[in-house]
């Protein structure tokens, strides 16, 4: 595995240490908001459609495997960051791993929630 440079290693830090000290709330609630966001308009998408209840299952869960795979990516890169020397890479995992913190795992869940109600949808 090739090392970083110095000056991406210091970017990297520098960038990982901000986003680590982001307060949670103001996080939470911008993930919160974005993801209510994508629901109304996959609803009012799916509702244009012939059978709207199966193009929101649908839909809601392509959302809920991208969501869980951004997951595994982050923690992934987060992980190969800490091998690679870079210490603010493990601040920003602890900070992803909080539990009071939605993580990627989290929007996933309810898309999940989303393809099983969408049966209520366009009836």
């Amino acid at each position: 595995m090739r090392n970083l440079s110095e000056a991406d290693t210091r970017q990297v830090a520098a960038s990982l240490k901000r986003w680590a000290e982001r307060p949670i709330r103001p996080a939470n609630l911008r993930a919160g908001g974005i993801c209510a966001a994508m629901i109304a308009f996959t609803g009012i998408a799916a509702y244009q459609s012939p059978d709207p209840a199966s193009a929101m299952r649908g839909m809601a869960i392509v959302f809920a495997a991208f969501q869980s795979i951004v997951h595994v990516v982050t923690t992934g890169m987060l992980r190969i960051l800490i091998l690679l020397g870079v210490a603010e890479a493990a601040a920003a995992l602890a900070s992803y791993r909080d539990p009071r913190r939605l993580s990627g795992m989290d929007p996933a869940v309810i898309w999940l929630a989303v393809a099983l109600a969408a049966p209520l949808w366009g009836n």
